[in-house]
């Protein structure tokens, strides 16, 4: 397949009450493949995430996304994690964190998210919907 730069277009917006018709793909195994491959690529948690929430009716649309996301990670398949010893004097942990106001359009729900280094090395990230 050909790279693409983005796990998503900008302009997604998946959505459950789409009027395409149903696909039969694989849709859950893929997106369980790619659940697991969170745990190692957090560039591709959110879209993950969003992807999830699908599983009960799958468009073509959501399939497509699915694909993008695999696109994706093949063309950043040079990427990884890197865990390297940083000798300092202490010890150093760094936190970010972000939200965004209602994105998601069925449910009207905002969605958070946040990355946690230690001594440069990136060791949790979450991204979810807020209750």
């Amino acid at each position: 397949s050909r790279p693409v730069k983005t796990p998503a277009d900008k302009g997604t917006v998946l959505r459950k009450d789409e009027v395409s018709e149903p696909t039969n793909n694989d849709y859950r195994g893929l997106v369980g493949a790619l659940v697991y491959a969170v745990h190692t690529r957090p560039d591709v948690a959110t879209i993950v995430s969003s992807l999830s929430r699908f599983f009960d009716k799958v468009t073509e649309n959501h399939w497509t996304a699915t694909l993008r996301v695999l696109k994706y990670l093949n063309g950043t398949a040079a990427l990884s994690l890197v865990f390297t010893p940083v000798i300092r004097n202490g010890n150093e942990l760094e936190v970010y964190t972000d939200s965004s106001w209602n994105t998601d359009p069925d449910t009207i729900r905002s969605r958070s998210g946040y990355i946690v280094f230690f001594n440069r090395c990136a060791v949790s990230w979450r991204s979810y919907m807020q209750k």
